[in-house]
């Protein structure tokens, strides 16, 4: 296999046909990276600028449509909207539900009927998926043999 012999700098390398064409592979590696890295930040740059433009004529028009010279008022809608344009998280609050669930339950061995319920509560798992559930309660058991 043949030899190449390059001297950069005061080095010298030796490199056979197989280490340049490692090179070349790596550079059109890097090329294809170089290209890509590109893409994103034009399209990174392209969405920075619209989000000024889309936040200056948000405020602007909220300052044109106000009584007041130096405030104004935007409501939760109008905020929302805004933000959903410019691709951030809409702002939203937390709420507490006190929901009825019914549920009929089978096969539930008890020494008596009214025995039922504790039965109930002493193996009731309740969860809501990603919600906590903070408190719970059992009303109304309408308890028969099966």
């Amino acid at each position: 296999m043949d030899t190449i012999i390059v001297t950069l700098a005061d080095t010298v390398y030796r490199l056979t046909e197989d280490d340049v064409a490692e090179y070349i592979k790596r550079d059109i590696a890097n090329a294809t990276a170089k290209e890509e890295l590109r893409k994103l930040y034009s399209n990174a740059s392209t969405k920075v600028n619209d989000i000024h433009r889309k936040s200056t004529e948000f405020f602007q028009n909220a300052f044109d449509e106000s009584i007041e010279d130096s405030e104004t008022t935007i409501t939760l809608d109008e905020a929302n909207e805004f933000l959903t344009s410019i691709g951030a998280r809409e702002i939203s609050r937390t709420f507490t539900a006190t929901i009825t669930v019914e549920v009929t339950i089978s096969g539930i061995e008890a020494a008596n009927i009214d025995d039922v319920e504790d039965v109930i509560t002493g193996e009731l798992d309740i969860s809501c998926g990603m919600f906590n559930v903070d408190t719970w309660s059992i009303h109304n058991v309408d308890a028969e043999r099966e």
